[in-house]
């Protein structure tokens, strides 16, 4: 699916500052991102990165994360502005995608997707 049927960044003053967030489930398939859409892919552009407290002694890592990139396809739009010197700055969208590392919610992550300038 691609990022705008999510949200509209042009009109939600609450995703330029936040992002938008939501909770899913993971399936067998996640991970693997040649499937896609018409109007592109999510590909992964990091492999699980443990997070860890330095609260909790004993088991310190307690999640992981993993961070994706929404790569277009052909000529679709490409989402950017013009700075106030004139110059284009051209914006990615990025999914942050958050799991504990618990056996019983494995399947369950939060997903936080962005638009970053390039």
């Amino acid at each position: 699916m691609h990022p705008t049927a999510l949200v509209d960044p042009h009109q939600d003053k609450l995703f330029k500052r936040f992002g938008l967030c939501f909770f899913a489930n993971r399936t067998e398939d996640c991970g693997y991102t040649d499937g896609g859409c018409d109007s592109g892919r999510w590909r992964i552009m990091e492999g699980d990165k443990p997070i860890s407290s330095i609260v909790v002694r004993g088991e310190s890592t307690f999640g992981y994360k993993r961070v994706f990139k929404f790569c277009e396809e052909g000529d679709k739009p490409r989402y950017g502005y013009t700075d106030p010197n004139g110059q284009a700055v051209f914006l990615t969208w990025i999914m942050e995608e958050y799991r504990l590392a618990q056996e019983v919610m494995k399947d369950k992550v939060l997903c936080v997707i962005k638009l970053l300038p390039r």
